[in-house]
């Protein structure tokens, strides 16, 4: 049995990936299970990423429009 914040963690991701128009590149469990060890996960490449930091700053795109963190 999966613990209740799993359930919700792999709930926000399909729920994510279907309010923005893509599909998960792999199941959503997996996508957990890999943030759990500590992977970062491109969720529209599936490409795991590993020593990210967190205080770096990032490009963000969504459906064409830049936003600034």
């Amino acid at each position: 049995m999966l613990q209740p914040n799993v359930l919700e963690r792999i709930e926000g991701l399909e729920e994510f990936a279907a309010a923005e128009g893509f599909t998960l590149p792999m199941p959503a469990l997996e996508i957990v299970r890999l943030e759990d060890q500590g992977f970062v996960i491109d969720l529209h490449t599936g490409q795991i990423l590993e020593d990210v930091d967190i205080d770096e700053q990032l490009d963000i795109i969504v459906a064409g429009v830049a936003y600034e963190r």
